[in-house]
């Protein structure tokens, strides 16, 4: 697989790709998780 081909990906899943491999820099946990609708509060 070339390097090109490792980024590919939606939006979201690029956002979240990036803010893991730099969580450590901005204080956020690695593992988070993304909220979903079913688990936002009404």
């Amino acid at each position: 697989m070339t390097d090109a081909l490792s980024w590919a990906g939606t939006f979201h899943g690029l956002g979240a790709r990036m803010l893991r491999d730099h969580a450590d820099q901005i204080g956020l946990d690695p593992a988070f998780t993304s909220m979903t609708a079913r688990m936002r509060p009404i």
